[in-house]
């Protein structure tokens, strides 16, 4: 379960702070259908890819669910933009980012198997050499701390890096009103 978390964190991190354009947000920002309807996009691409080594079952209905659930959360963070005063940006951020956090976080235990799916493992472990694809497959003790590990190292980085920017960015335009 943790590195289903982990997965489904780092699809988040990813679908809205890396693979988000300027071009992307403006449009979101303007109200415009194309630019929720492409980050939708994004985030079931990335959330289904990061999954589906549990089950393409199972990868489709987390991924449409945590898309719909990400689609409703920046709908209503548009109109509460709109309707709030100017400055409260890095407060919508915040609460927009929490939120999405306990998408991902409570939706999981709904779709989270026990294990990968040890056919699709094998597919892997076919195509990319080395021993912990198929210990992974195997079910080995141990197989998973790895992933683990590089998981959390992912998840940490691209959180500082690309979330950390986007929230000095807000931090920022909050203390001085200037973007």
């Amino acid at each position: 379960m943790r590195d289903f978390f982990l997965l489904a964190l780092l699809a988040h991190l990813v679908g809205d702070f890396v693979l988000q354009p300027a071009a992307i947000n403006n449009r979101k920002e303007q109200g415009k259908v194309s630019g929720f309807l492409l980050h939708s996009l994004v985030v079931f691409l990335l959330t289904f890819l990061a999954v589906h080594w549990y089950g393409l079952l199972t990868a489709l209905l987390y991924g449409l669910l945590v898309t719909a659930a990400h689609l409703l959360l920046d709908l209503g963070k548009y109109f509460a933009g709109r309707r709030v005063k100017p400055g409260t940006e890095l407060f919508l951020f915040l609460t927009d980012q929490l939120f999405h956090l306990a998408v991902v976080f409570f939706s999981i235990y709904r779709f989270v198997p026990v294990a990968p799916d040890p056919g699709i493992l094998g597919f892997y472990s076919q195509i990319f050499p080395g021993d912990a694809i198929p210990a992974l497959a195997a079910g080995l003790p141990g197989a998973e701390e790895g992933l683990t590990r590089g998981l959390q190292v992912a998840v940490i980085y691209t959180a500082a890096l690309f979330g950390g920017a986007i929230l000095i960015q807000k931090i920022l335009y909050w203390l001085t009103g200037k973007t």
